[in-house]
């Protein structure tokens, strides 16, 4: 009982403690100015080149969402060839959005450009308008070619789990020179992202991995952030969360935002497909919306009157897609993910200082125990 009230009264005084020094201290950034030129204060980013009138991921699709929407920002993927070249897709296998089958590492580039990559495209279920059209999987290379002098940005997720990748990418990158310029890349896997900043000494834009959102909506959640931030500095440059978590985690809530703006950094939101959650968003004070729909986006930011040019010719789909959650890759993601969508913060930061300090309490207990018997018996 003893234990219990005295693990009450420090755990209530630390809290105390903790949110007054929260209040005090600013969040500190660890990396330089972003290389990557962001003038708009809210960015229109297109998921995976633009998905929903071209297929994804190709130089078409990219072109369309930039030349017809007007989008700040492309965000894409790269995988790594046989033949250690780097290719734009989403997947790790090629049947999805090709005619080809089979894990893209295992084919070199040469064989994966021979492959059609608007076959398995269809608006409707039933036809294929790009099949036979020419359309391939661009390579890294490719891009930068296209859009290196375009204005266009890009945001490029690293999707193999091997640390020894990024060595590959970094020499690529050695033969692009303007590359930082434009491109910001990313990784899911904490280890791959980490290397990659540590070969490229933070030149680069990079976006935050999944460990670092956790951060950040844990610190969030606790009340903590500018406390968190100023003992263990962002390292990022532009953070990338859902919009709502499967948890249930609202990245929309003003706090994100206040956070991310003092950290001064892009809090990008996705993957927000309908305009009620784009205005949403938007009128919360996001700082970037991605989307698989830009021409929706557009609209409403058209009215929202934060983008002046729209135009017209895209209305053959009328449906709006469904706005997606954010699913954890690990597990201990899923599980902070869920408690802090169904408990309180303020009970959640409880809870956490109350069972460590009645872990300590209770090793201090035993070992004075242990003592006390040890010195009775010498006494005896």
């Amino acid at each position: 009982m003893g234990v219990c009230y005295h693990s009450i009264t420090i755990s209530l005084c630390l809290m105390i403690i903790i949110l007054s020094l929260n209040w005090y201290l600013p969040p500190l950034k660890a990396t330089k100015p972003n290389p990557v030129d962001l003038p708009r204060e809210r960015l229109l980013v297109s998921h995976r080149g633009g998905v929903y009138y071209y297929p994804e991921n190709t130089i078409e699709a990219m072109k369309d969402s930039y030349e017809q929407f007007n989008v700040d920002m492309i965000e894409t993927d790269i995988q790594m060839t046989a033949d250690n070249n780097f290719i734009i897709l989403h997947d790790d296998f090629l049947d999805r959005t090709t005619n080809g089958r089979g894990n893209a590492s295992y084919y070199t580039l040469n064989k994966i450009q021979q492959l059609d990559a608007g076959y398995r495209y269809s608006p409707d279920g039933k036809t294929f308008p790009f099949r036979g059209k020419g359309l391939k999987v661009p390579s890294l290379q490719n891009v930068y070619d296209s859009f290196v002098n375009s204005g266009l940005k890009f945001s490029i997720e690293i999707k193999n789990e091997d640390p020894k990748v990024v060595d590959i990418l970094v020499q690529r990158l050695r033969t692009m020179p303007k590359a930082k310029e434009f491109i910001c890349f990313s990784s899911g896997w904490h280890n791959v992202i980490k290397r990659f900043r540590l070969l490229t000494n933070n030149t680069f834009c990079t976006v935050a991995s999944e460990h670092e959102v956790i951060q950040l909506m844990v610190s969030v959640n606790l009340g903590i952030p500018r406390l968190y931030y100023h003992f263990f500095p962002l390292k990022a440059h532009i953070i990338q969360a859902p919009f709502t978590s499967v948890g249930g985690v609202n990245f929309n809530d003003k706090k994100f935002q206040v956070i991310a703006k003092e950290l001064g950094v892009k809090l990008v939101l996705f993957t927000i497909n309908n305009g009620y959650d784009i205005a949403n968003c938007l009128s919360n004070g996001c700082q970037g919306v991605m989307t698989d729909r830009p021409d929706i986006a557009v609209r409403v930011m058209e009215l929202m009157g934060l983008r002046k040019s729209f135009k017209e010719s895209y209305q053959k789909f009328d449906k709006e897609v469904e706005t997606t959650s954010w699913d954890c890759t690990a597990f201990s993601c899923l599980v902070i993910d869920t408690l802090i969508g169904v408990l309180p913060a303020q009970v959640t930061f409880f809870i956490i200082i109350f069972f460590f300090v009645f872990l300590i309490l209770s090793f201090l207990n035993i070992i004075k125990w242990i003592c006390c018997r040890t010195t009775k018996r010498k006494v005896d």
